[in-house]
């Protein structure tokens, strides 16, 4: 089904933004994020026990609250400290200037920029779960042991740099490694889950 001038448009934009996310991740400024008023640092692996952990809607799925938007900010921050009293007043401050739903939504994006490389991307028509099917296994490791087996075993980095590595990096490495072990490994671009999903749409619209 052909594509209609504003959804091959969207591609296009998509295709930019993935190739401007790659270039930035290696930019040499630590905080090249701004949120919400904030100049944050990328989220490395090592950030996302910790957001799990604290049942974070934005890293372990579900409706994101204006909370879960300020315990990302706060970690990302340049002011960052591990002080709860500290982290109590930055969140009144910024909920005096800040709408919620902007809050969320500006975090969100940055979420998205996270993530952007991934290739961890549902589909719209992909049902969010299927009661009716078998249920998996819970896995025996975080998602981060995981990925950093994989990255250790290939690059031979220490678990300590690999923890470190910033994700829209890391993901880039990760692919990599895939693709030197098995030339037939294929990842979705965030360029092809949009013209994935602007063909769906077009399906669906008949």
């Amino acid at each position: 089904m052909q594509l209609h001038a504003g959804q091959l448009a969207e591609i296009g934009r998509a295709v930019s933004r993935q190739m401007r996310a790659r270039a930035v991740a290696y930019f040499p400024l630590k905080y090249r994020y701004e949120v919400a008023g904030e100049q944050l640092r990328a989220l490395t692996l090592g950030d996302i026990p910790l957001l799990e952990y604290c049942d974070n809607a934005f890293i372990v799925g579900g409706f994101p609250t204006a909370e879960n938007a300020l315990q990302i900010l706060w970690l990302a921050s340049e002011n960052y400290a591990p002080d709860s009293r500290r982290q109590r007043k930055f969140a009144i401050r910024k909920r005096r200037k800040i709408a919620d739903a902007q809050l969320i939504a500006e975090v969100g994006e940055y979420i998205d920029e996270m993530y952007l490389d991934s290739g961890l991307w549902r589909r719209s028509d992909e049902p969010a779960g299927d009661t009716t099917a078998k249920k998996p296994k819970p896995p025996h490791h975080a998602y981060a042991a995981l990925i950093t087996a994989e990255l250790a075993r290939f690059y031979h980095w220490s678990e300590s740099d690999i923890l470190k590595l910033e994700l829209p990096r890391l993901w880039q490495y990760l692919h990599i490694s895939r693709r030197y072990e098995n030339s037939e490994y294929r990842w979705t671009q965030f360029s092809e889950y949009t013209a994935e999903e602007a063909a769906r749409e077009n399906k669906r619209n008949g």
